[in-house]
């Protein structure tokens, strides 16, 4: 027996302690729900909590952050069904334009009210905002630009960039042109003419269920002139227009470039010799070359590069035929009543008062510009007369009667003078050609790619985004690439002159239509990125759910379990509590041996 250390009371001392560290560490998770409250609980677990718990809380402002960019779409497409709105309004004030009852003053009213609508187009995209940010405006997307590089020198644009995606990656790639996008076409030969009751054209433009065939019935002693108004004159619906040819035939050409468009022409007996129709010649597709991409989808002028570095880059070469040209010098002497010219077909007669000047003359013959397919223009002493329609078939065909002492062209004798002669006296035309040549070095065009698009971040790490792009959807940049003969170029050109005559209201249809489709189309991609991101956030709550889950399973503690320990605990507590009172005891018995 020994006094000076009481074994037994020590070993149940430290039972005691340990019991009792356990149910401290029981109650600290029972009161705090955790398993682990510090690193020494469970270090490894620790850190893969806390990972998940970084994860979980990105997450859940990845979820935030989606419906903030949902409120931004909306807001965007919101404005845009206003643009929807104003543009239907627009088509509408062009149809009723379009109404022969209506007099000029009728129609200058009805310009009042689309040139304010214009505007209101651009006060949508230019004053859409959120949080401050511009949306229609052009601002938000990855843009493209070309340089202006055109194989004749003139400052015009060479390609214009039709869409941009995502996928497009942003920096400067060099365009060269192999093939240019050329119209089907009807060969050309000279007008036969001694057309009768009966005869017919037939035309068949594409392939396939695309295809548009269209029958035009000719009238006995119908012209050049009369056959290509006959055809011009359902150009929207035909997908084919017709002018009359350097060989005084008539040309019919699809409107649109490329192997979609192909012609295929038949008619009545001898009727196609007479008019001078031939087979048609293929349209082609435009071929190029783009730095850092190799494969393209083509068609027409039009080009998607589909691989590399421009992949989603949509472009449409400009190079498109210049109009052919005939110079003539000024005349000579005032011209006087009987004095007439014959222009493509259309018969102009002067007078002392609308050929009393070269100026006088030019605008003449100006105010039958649609008629006759040319535009006259004064040019120093000299009369330049321009195709509206374009290409190298493009002709103008002129005869020319003036009496004694009448208006007088330097060079020609009073009297009849026909096409001929007119050449002779004063040169032949200076036929149209490409503007961008196949295989010329002047054809290369830089593109250049900036993105400024809005990235949505939509993950809990690092380039977990989406992007959003929004088309410029100002006038200037809605209808653009719409053939028509009064020369608008985009909704903007609309206003002071779209509704203005009859004419002009049928082009502002179509300029308007394309419209429509610009928009219809930017609303639409605006719609499914709204619909990306509720997916996006669905999937966001279901990840981080179960991240959630995961992470219970590690730090949450088990109420029932631990109570359990807690318990088990406790009564060994109390049991060593007894036990140390027991081998407290123990030395007193030493005490019996002293007496």
């Amino acid at each position: 027996m020994r006094i000076n250390h009481n074994i037994a009371a020590l070993n149940t001392y430290r039972q005691l302690s340990a019991a009792g560290n356990a149910a401290s560490k029981n109650m600290s998770k029972l009161s705090s729900g955790l398993r682990i409250n510090n690193a020494a609980d469970d270090a490894a677990s620790l850190a893969i909590s806390e990972k998940m718990r970084n994860q979980i809380r990105g997450l859940e402002q990845a979820s935030r952050n989606s419906q903030d960019g949902i409120s931004l779409a909306q807001t965007a497409e919101g404005a845009l069904n206003e643009t929807h709105s104003i543009l239907s309004r627009m088509r509408e004030l062009a149809v009723q334009s379009s109404n022969e009852t209506l007099t000029d003053d009728d129609r200058t009213k009805i310009q009042a009210e689309l040139n304010q609508l214009v505007d209101s187009i651009d006060d949508i995209a230019n004053n859409t905002e959120f949080n401050s940010k511009k949306l229609l405006n052009g601002n938000i997307g990855t843009t493209a630009t070309s340089n202006n590089n055109w194989s004749d020198g003139s400052a015009k644009t060479a390609v214009s960039i039709v869409r941009v995606t995502e996928d497009t990656q942003t920096g400067t790639a060099a365009m060269d042109l192999t093939t240019a996008g050329k119209q089907s076409y009807t060969t050309a030969a000279a007008w036969a003419g001694g057309i009768t009751a009966g005869e017919t054209i037939t035309v068949t433009k594409g392939t396939g269920s695309s295809a548009i065939t269209t029958t035009f019935a000719l009238n006995a002693g119908d012209d050049q002139k009369a056959i290509v108004d006959r055809i011009n004159g359902t150009s929207d619906e035909s997908g084919v227009e017709a002018f009359i040819n350097t060989s005084g035939g008539v040309t019919i050409r699809s409107t649109t470039a490329g192997t979609s468009g192909n012609l295929a022409v038949s008619g009545t007996a001898g009727t196609l010799a007479k008019v001078g129709i031939a087979g048609a010649q293929a349209g082609v597709n435009a071929v190029v070359t783009v730095a850092g991409s190799t494969t393209f989808s083509n068609d027409g002028n039009k080009i998607q590069v589909t691989d590399g570095t421009m992949k989603g880059l949509e472009f449409k070469l400009e190079g498109i035929q210049e109009t052919a040209t005939l110079k003539t010098v000024a005349f000579t002497a005032a011209a006087i009543t009987g004095d007439t010219l014959t222009l493509n077909g259309k018969e102009i007669v002067f007078n002392t008062t609308n050929g009393a000047t070269i100026n006088d003359f030019a605008d003449t013959l100006n105010s039958y510009e649609r008629e006759t397919g040319v535009h006259v223009s004064v040019n120093g002493t000299n009369l330049d007369f321009e195709t509206i329609a374009r290409g190298d078939q493009v002709g103008v065909t002129i005869s020319y009667n003036s009496g004694a002492g009448g208006m007088q062209l330097a060079g020609l004798a009073v009297g009849t003078q026909g096409d001929a002669a007119i050449k002779l006296a004063v040169g032949t035309y200076a036929a149209g050609t490409d503007n961008i040549t196949d295989g010329s070095a002047a054809n290369d065009a830089t593109l250049t790619t900036n993105a400024s698009d809005v990235k949505f971040q939509t993950g809990a790490n690092e380039n977990q985004y989406v992007s959003l792009q929004v088309a410029d959807m100002r006038s200037s940049a809605l209808g653009q690439g719409v053939t028509n003969a009064s020369l608008f170029t985009n909704v903007q050109d609309l206003k002071g002159s779209g509704v203005t005559t009859r004419d002009k209201s049928q082009d502002t249809i179509k300029i308007i239509d394309q419209a429509i489709q610009n928009v219809s189309v930017e609303r639409a991609n605006l719609g499914a990125k709204q619909n990306r991101l509720e997916y996006t956030i669905n999937n966001l709550g279901s990840t981080a759910e179960n991240f959630i889950t995961a992470e219970s399973r590690i730090r949450d503690v088990d109420m029932a379990k631990e109570m359990v320990e807690f318990t088990k605990n406790n009564i060994l507590s109390q049991a060593a509590q007894a036990m140390l009172a027991q081998a407290n005891q123990q030395p007193q018995q030493i005490l019996q041996l002293l007496r």
